[in-house]
């Protein structure tokens, strides 16, 4: 993902005023994130806003942040696919791990 331009840097800031009442996750708050949706939106803030929050209430409505937390893969799954997840990296990608 590209860098973020001076430019990009200055409607990301009023893009988190416009979103400062939404509780984010750690990862939801990095630059590289954000960005993405001001992106998307042609840096369109109020389009990139609504876009923003009726994402967040769809993760909400089906609970996506527990979603895997009781979930048991198929063993030909973990056989096959056998990564472990790490964190995020600088561009807010998730990172996995080869076991």
């Amino acid at each position: 993902m590209a860098a973020i331009t001076e430019n990009e840097a200055k409607i990301l800031l009023e893009f988190r005023k416009r979103i400062a009442d939404m509780e984010l996750r750690k990862i939801q708050e990095h630059d590289m994130f954000l960005i993405t949706w001001l992106r998307a939106r042609e840096y369109n803030l109020k389009k990139a806003e609504e876009m923003f929050r009726k994402s967040q209430e769809w993760r909400k409505v089906n609970d996506i942040v527990n979603l895997f937390k009781n979930w048991i893969p198929p063993e030909e799954y973990v056989s096959k696919f056998s990564f472990k997840f790490c964190g995020y990296d600088t561009d807010a990608s998730p990172g996995l791990k080869k076991l």
